[in-house]
């Protein structure tokens, strides 16, 4: 894995507190960060999976701890900029599907789909989907989807913040001359889920005893 010759920009929020340890979530924006990041989460999908990644999200972050090492990482495409992977796995734009889940109406740069998500440990990827909620509805998001695992969503499901599943994400969507790459990733099941980000963080800021009960006071790996 290289080594940052710069270290990438913070994201906010910069830093969040957990027992005795800080986190910081960063964006990469230099190649050789970008490198770095592309690196971790190739090694987490194969350890994981015994996937083979070599697509990666426009945007990527790391969640570092003290030392600087990425505890967890992930990568953001906006809807409006491009067709979403997951889109793969829908039989409608990713607006219309949420609209007419939810009653709604959603305009692409509304959305954004998070990926290639990546954590050293469960604890990591808890920690990870704080900063994402405060991170997105910065940014003026409304919607974040994502496919995910049972983990992930165990890992939403300590917050207690609701999620919507949209469809099931087949190995059968995928072109077959990349399935093979995948490795286990598709033998668990694997979700499209939604998450309406500003009640997802209203309902955490109004239960903070569920932040205490998510937020592990270390992180001593998986992907999603």
């Amino acid at each position: 894995m290289p080594d940052a010759q710069a270290a990438p920009r913070p994201a906010t929020p910069r830093t969040r507190a957990t027992g005795t340890r800080q986190y910081r979530l960063v964006e990469a924006e230099t190649p050789e960060a970008r490198a770095e990041l592309e690196a971790f989460i190739a090694e987490r999908y194969e350890h994981a999976y015994g996937a083979r990644i070599h697509s990666f999200m426009p945007r990527l972050y790391a969640l570092v701890g003290d030392d600087g090492r990425p505890l967890a990482a992930f990568g953001l495409r906006d809807a409006a900029s491009e067709p979403l992977f997951l889109e793969t796995y829908l039989e409608q734009p990713i607006e219309q599907t949420i609209g007419e889940r939810r009653s709604v109406a959603l305009s692409r740069h509304e959305i954004v789909e998070v990926g290639n998500l990546a954590g050293r440990h469960g604890g990591a990827l808890r920690v990870l989907i704080l900063q994402l909620g405060i991170l997105l509805q910065n940014m003026g998001y409304r919607w974040l989807v994502f496919t995910g695992h049972k983990q992930l969503i165990n890992g939403f499901a300590r917050l207690d913040v609701e999620l919507v599943e949209f469809a099931a994400a087949r190995i059968e969507c995928i072109p077959q001359p990349l399935r093979s790459d995948w490795g286990r990733y598709y033998d668990d099941g694997p979700v499209v889920i939604g998450a309406d980000i500003s009640a997802g963080r209203a309902h955490l800021l109004a239960h903070p005893e569920l932040l205490r009960r998510a937020l592990p006071p270390t992180i001593s790996g998986d992907a999603a």
